[in-house]
């Protein structure tokens, strides 16, 4: 039989629960992995600014960019920074960390890694083997030598990020019939319209759950509660598609 009391030992013991896991997973952002510091993925993010030289606004822009790649081509492009390198060549670092991330799906090898250091000054772009036919070695450099290396050298680490990945945009654009940079507004508009559905469809459910809870535990009910529901779901974990790097592309 189960009783008001521990319908609120219950109650108290989920939102324990909760709670933790949200501290978790703020303090717990990454990780440190055979020398490289590797970050916490989520489902359908790619920007991760381990380096804190991204605002939030331009953050979400890029995230949605990338997003609407993935969508139209399954491309998985991660822009990534980092303070240092811990010793490391640019160039090991962004292999390791892109092999270990398993940036690009798996049997296709469609990754890309954008790795930018404003404390180190280097960047790479890194290529996973079924990109590197589109992205080859000249052409990263080039982007790098357009977008990159202007900008770091005047101190503009924001634009050398963004401009970059734009120019990235605009090759796979070109070669997969997908004009992102041109639309980007409108893109950006679209998906955080989408995200924004999303999250008050949660704040829907979560209204529900408490009611609903609210009304057994009034209403005294003796009859056992299923063991199912919305907090003992797990989560999808998110993450990259397993896709793997021969070490193609360029460095600056």
């Amino acid at each position: 039989m189960v009783t008001n009391t521990h319908k609120r030992v219950l109650a108290r013991f989920f939102l324990v629960i909760f709670f933790s896991s949200i501290f978790i997973g703020l303090f717990s952002s990454f990780a440190f992995s055979e020398g490289i510091v590797v970050p916490q993925v989520k489902d359908k993010v790619f920007v991760y600014d381990m380096e804190n030289v991204i605002d939030s606004q331009t953050e979400d822009n890029l995230n949605s960019l990338i997003r609407y790649l993935e969508e139209k081509t399954t491309i998985e492009f991660a822009v990534i920074t980092t303070s240092s390198f811990n010793n490391k060549t640019i160039e090991d670092y962004a292999h390791d960390l892109f092999n270990k991330l398993g940036i690009g799906k798996s049997g296709k090898d469609n990754g890309i890694l954008y790795l930018v250091s404003a404390n180190e000054g280097h960047a790479r772009l890194e290529i996973g083997y079924g990109l590197e036919s589109v992205l080859t070695d000249g052409i990263c450099g080039q982007i790098l030598d357009k977008y990159y290396v202007p900008n770091r050298d005047s101190k503009k680490t924001l634009e050398s990020i963004t401009e970059t990945v734009n120019g990235v945009l605009a090759i796979l654009g070109d070669q997969y019939k997908v004009d992102i940079v041109k639309n980007q507004e409108s893109i950006v508009k679209s998906v955080k319209e989408e995200k924004s559905i999303n999250i008050w469809i949660i704040i829907l459910i979560l209204v529900i759950c408490v009611i609903v809870f609210a009304l057994e535990e009034g209403s005294g009910s003796s009859s056992s509660s299923s063991s199912g529901g919305f907090f003992s779901s797990s989560s999808s974990g998110g993450g990259f598609g397993g896709g793997s790097s021969g070490g193609g592309g360029a460095s600056r």
